[in-house]
């Protein structure tokens, strides 16, 4: 029980929240176990868990209407996922699937809300990091924008330069290398789509010369 709630120390949620607190929320918590593939939530399902994984990795994905899903991150040991949903009792954003076996510690609501009446200070300690993964993710959002408007110029320098000069938090540096690859992988194929049309431009006037000769 100390690992994992010395393990809950360093997550961004529950940053300053000292060994004890973090060790009688743990007790709170119910153990759950996810068969590979299984779905531990649904996107715009209720959030009212919170997962504290202890082996195993979870990816959170967004499904299409094709039935296609885009996976944008991956949760691993001593991380927690569904966090958001429980403070704000909003739906989930995405979805969120085991890959291979997970053991997992699940945190409901309402257990939630009954150690939070208990220890206060936890909950004001979560809700001054929660605001500063707000900020963060508004300054993601905002190099996001700006490089939007650059992929649409085709200047690939000036998104890589956008985002080396970020300052968004180590709590987005997935979806930071997630979208930088993407865009590498643009730049990549349009530069090979120049190649080929020069190359064709070329065999068709090489092709051109020897028919005037």
């Amino acid at each position: 029980m100390q690992e994992v709630a010395q393990q809950l120390q360093e997550t961004a949620i529950f940053k300053g929240v000292d060994l004890e607190a973090l060790e009688a929320l743990i007790g709170a918590m119910a153990p759950r176990t996810f068969e590979d593939g299984a779905v531990l939530f649904h996107k715009g399902a209720a959030g009212d868990e919170m997962y504290v994984i202890l082996s195993g990795r979870v990816r959170i994905f967004l499904p299409d209407s094709q039935g296609d899903a885009l996976t944008f991150r991956y949760y691993g040991q001593g991380q927690v996922i569904g966090d958001f949903a429980l403070l704000n009792q909003q739906a989930r954003s995405a979805s969120a699937a085991a890959v291979g076996e997970v053991r997992a510690l699940a945190l409901s609501r309402e257990a939630f809300l009954a150690f939070l009446s208990e220890r206060p200070a936890v909950g004001l300690a979560m809700m001054r990091n929660l605001t500063e993964r707000i900020r963060y993710t508004q300054t993601y959002l905002e190099h996001v924008m700006a490089a939007v408007e650059s992929l649409a110029e085709g200047a690939y320098g000036d998104v890589f330069r956008q985002f080396s000069a970020a300052d968004a938090g180590e709590e987005i540096d997935e979806l930071i290398a997630a979208f930088l690859h993407m865009v590498r992988s643009v730049a990549a194929r349009e530069a090979d789509l120049k190649q080929e049309l020069a190359r064709a431009l070329a065999s068709e006037g090489g092709d051109g010369a020897r028919a005037d000769a």
